[in-house]
């Protein structure tokens, strides 16, 4: 994983940590306010495996991420629904001794969520922009379609779990349009978050 994102989203967590006990009820009927979320993810298809210098073999998979998401979320009056729409930035990298590759996308999430006290269950739309399968130099670099998904999801308190079904389809290859070999890739992933709504 990328060494600055993972020190992102351990900064953003704890700043919410913090603050967390100083925050009036982010559910309460009619409350809006911004979402901010940070998660591992990991499933899906073997997009690539390469062989490092030393002899070490890593793969990247098509649903292996670490994300971070921004957003909005607003409890409906006088019911225990509610609406969270997110986007933000999802990635999984490996490192080699000359290259650093990696696949990462946009990740943009639309669910109603029904609670319970702190029990939330939601269910929803995922839309990934723009993938991009990046092997600097290794390999052919790789565009795939913008792909939708369904997600449903478990939350409580601050801490939840989600599953991801979703199918990426490449585009172009090194900029050329069409693909060669394999085309689709099966992204369906399970991965925990940590969301904070404020």
């Amino acid at each position: 994983m990328n060494k600055h994102i993972g020190a992102a989203l351990l900064g953003v967590l704890a700043v919410c940590l913090v603050t967390t006990a100083q925050a009036s009820d982010p559910w309460a009927p009619g409350a809006t306010g911004l979402s901010l979320e940070a998660g591992l993810t990991a499933g899906g298809d073997k997009l690539v495996t390469i062989t490092d210098t030393n002899g070490d073999t890593k793969s990247l998979y098509a649903g292996n991420s670490l994300f971070t998401d921004v957003g909005v979320q607003h409890n409906f009056g006088d019911s225990g629904w509610s609406l969270r729409a997110t986007g933000g930035f999802a990635a999984d990298a490996q490192s080699y001794s000359n290259a650093n590759v990696s696949f990462a996308y946009v990740p943009v999430n639309v669910l109603g969520i029904y609670s319970v006290g702190n029990n939330h269950f939601g269910a929803g739309l995922a839309v990934h922009l723009s993938p991009k399968l990046d092997l600097d130099g290794l390999g052919p670099n790789a565009d795939f379609k913008t792909a939708t998904g369904l997600v449903l999801q478990y939350q409580y308190w601050l801490f939840g779990v989600r599953y991801t079904a979703i199918r990426y389809q490449i585009s172009s290859v090194n900029n050329v349009p069409g693909c060669f070999g394999k085309c689709d890739y099966d992204g369906s992933s399970i991965g925990v978050f940590f969301n904070y709504v404020f």
